[in-house]
Order: C-alpha cells, then structure tokens, then sequence
C-alpha cells in the first residue's frame, strides 16, 4: 500500500514533469532526429493527459560509459524519483 500512497501522491507532479519535459523537448531538441523528439514529446502529453496514473518518473544524466567503448548510457539522478520510485532517495540508501 505504500507504493500506492507515493503515487496518488505524486501523481500531479509527475504529470507537471512529463508536461515540462515535452516542451522542452520542443524548445531544446536533444541531438536526435527531430522526428523522435516529436514523438517523444507527443507521447509525454498523451500520458500527461489521459486519466489513468502515471506510475513514476525521475531524471536522468547522459554519461559516457567507459565500457562501451564511448557509447553514452543514461544513469539515474540519485533523488529524483517520484511515484513507485521514490524509494531512490538519500534516506533509502541509508
């Protein structure tokens, strides 16, 4: 039930984030095909959107990962979960 709490809760943070996210997917297109940031940005408002909950978010750095030769990889911004992630946070990690 504690899952379920943290989402009620963070539900209209979550979509407020996926809403600022598709803009500024628009406004500050990442090094993609524009076609994918469109794509992109066009589901986050559909999901920002609809009625169902949106489970969790949270944010992540592009970092070079020195095992793949230099191929960027995604790492999770420690605290920066909302919803079922929200267990990533200084205290969990105790």
């Amino acid at each position: 039930m504690h899952d379920v709490r943290e989402v009620v809760e963070d539900t209209d943070l979550v979509m407020t984030t996926a809403r600022a996210l598709a803009d500024r997917l628009e406004s500050e297109p990442p090094p993609l095909p524009y076609q994918r940031s469109r794509e992109g940005a066009k589901l986050l408002r559909w999901l920002a959107g609809t009625t169902s909950r949106s489970w969790a978010t949270a944010s992540y750095e592009l970092v070079e990962d020195p095992d793949t030769a230099g191929v960027p990889a995604l790492r999770a911004m420690l605290a920066s979960g909302l919803g079922v992630l929200r267990q990533d946070s200084l205290a969990a990690r105790g």
